[in-house]
């Protein structure tokens, strides 16, 4: 008894120290995945070079005679504006973390027409660059053409002041090439009527650009040549969004298994109870079925199938979710299709290993990292509970076919009639003998499921495992059981040797 079972009890603790140990492991994901300090900083300076490029400002001074100084009086918007932003995207690897980096030529164009009360004005021009620049070069500020003497620069702004008549027009441009991270957001005046709206950028390196909901909507987006276009043309605009597009990532293995942290964790936190249901729906399944295995090959295959949990989490880190949870499901449920088919026959467990594994990994188990956990959850319910009444369906409608053949071959009570006996033909008697021979009980039964087997049957036909498991001694022509593990050198009825007949 305690050889039997040891099998069993090693494979069950080795399933509940993996299941402890995961469970462990991804609870402290978070002090397990640990960014350094050099990785920390390169973060954070990422995250401020996700560029921003404000509208410029317009600020209208009068002349106080008070003061006997000039006083901001209003701030002005321009009345139409021309964007053009070309952006080369590539990938760069920077202390361990890949980050889209790249290179912004921005060139925009506004046109400003003052109709202020006054005849003449001060008008100041703040063309403010954006936040977190590591590098600003070609840069250039015009106004009708060309540079306008006492403009001051520096590294956050471009400020520019001059005298302007009442119903004066004035076209500026400013262009200027620098280096960004991530995402580009050009900020419009809210709340504010602008003429015209022409904004296009262009991303070339890289496909898979984006533009959030969180962005003013594009009017058209076109395929170019390795990259992209995207434009915004809109008339007599109020907008309360900007213009941004966000760059496709390349994370790698520390940023990808930081950002499923919490979706990995829900996992582990489920798998413990997934196994147990696998398991215990597969035998279950087995038992309508009229499939019997030892308790281990449930054990063994419960092992099977709790390596998806470990796999999907350390292959998120290198793969995208999707790809990742594809490639793990296809190769667990191969495994598990495989094991089950050899012990206890293909024909009759494929579908049920499939149907379950379908159910428990694709529907179950991701849909704990899914926002449509509640559609999976319940399309895998309805999965399971379809099987289950058609296996007892299946087994209940062949109980009247039992109960017809016993009622059958009972006999009827009720006064007994007398015959004469009758002597039966010649042709009957040698039917009978030949039915006798046949119904007697048979020499061999299998050692799996107790099966009743012919002397040339190499395979039972009950539960499929391998009949040539009997040997015959040469003298005597008994037979004996010999399992695959065991040597039967000697018959052990006569004791003649077998010279390793099997």
């Amino acid at each position: 008894m305690t050889k039997r079972w040891l099998p069993s009890a090693i494979l069950l603790l080795a399933l509940s120290v993996l299941i402890v140990a995961y469970v462990l492991i991804v609870s402290n994901l978070q002090g397990e995945v640990v960014y350094t300090p050099d990785q920390r900083n390169a973060l954070v300076v990422h995250s401020r070079m996700n560029l921003t490029q404000a509208a410029p400002l317009w600020n209208v001074y009068y002349w106080d005679e008070t003061a006997g100084a000039p006083t901001l009086g209003f701030t002005l918007g321009a009345t139409d504006c021309r964007v053009r932003a070309t952006l080369d995207a590539r990938y760069e690897e920077s202390e361990g973390i890949t980050t889209t980096t790249y290179d912004l030529d921005f060139d925009g164009t506004y046109h400003l027409r003052y109709a202020g009360p006054a005849p003449t004005t001060t008008l100041e021009l703040i063309f403010p660059f954006p936040e977190g620049l590591d590098t600003l070069n070609r840069v250039y500020f015009l106004v009708d053409g060309t540079e306008p003497p006492g403009t001051q620069y520096s590294l956050s702004s471009i400020t520019w002041r001059t005298d302007i008549e009442a119903g004066e027009e004035r076209e500026v441009v400013v262009r200027y090439r620098a280096r960004g991270v991530g995402s580009f957001r050009y900020a419009l005046d809210h709340n504010r009527r602008l003429e015209s709206l022409d904004v296009e950028i262009v991303v070339r390196g890289l496909t898979g650009s984006e533009v959030p909901s969180s962005s003013l909507p594009t009017t058209t987006v076109e395929s170019k040549e390795a990259g992209e276009q995207f434009t915004w043309h809109y008339d007599a605009l109020i907008a309360d969004r900007d213009v941004q597009i966000t760059l496709p990532d390349r994370p790698g293995f520390v940023q990808r298994v930081e950002r499923l942290r919490e979706s990995l964790l829900r996992l582990s936190l489920a798998s413990p109870l997934l196994v147990v249901l696998f398991v215990a729906c597969l035998i279950i399944m087995h038992r309508l079925s009229g499939v019997r295995l030892p308790f281990h090959h449930y054990l063994l295959a419960g092992c099977g199938f709790f390596l998806f949990f470990p796999a999907l989490t350390f292959l998120c880190g290198v793969l995208d979710l999707p790809l990742a949870a594809s490639v793990v499901l296809a190769a667990v449920t191969a495994l598990l299709i495989v094991f089950i088919g050899r012990v206890a026959g293909w024909q009759r467990t494929w579908w049920q290993t499939l149907l379950l594994s379908i159910t428990f990994l694709g529907l179950l188990s991701l849909g704990t990292m899914s926002r449509w956990r509640g559609l999976l959850f319940t399309t895998g319910g309805l999965l399971l509970v379809g099987a289950f009444m058609q296996l007892i369906a299946q087994q209940w409608s062949q109980r009247p076919q039992k109960n017809k053949k016993e009622t059958a071959s009972t006999p009827q009570e009720g006064p007994a009639i007398e015959s004469e006996p009758t002597e039966p033909p010649a042709e009957e008697l040698l039917q009978a003998d030949s039915l006798t021979t046949e119904s007697s009980s048979p020499s061999r039964y299998c050692p799996h499921c107790g099966a009743c087997l012919n002397e040339t049957f190499a395979f039972c036909p009950a539960c499929g495992h391998d009949a040539n498991v009997f040997c015959r001694c040469p003298a005597c022509g008994s037979e004996h059981y010999v399992p695959p593990e065991a040597e039967l050198s000697h018959c052990p009825a006569c004791g003649n040797p077998l010279n390793g007949l099997s």
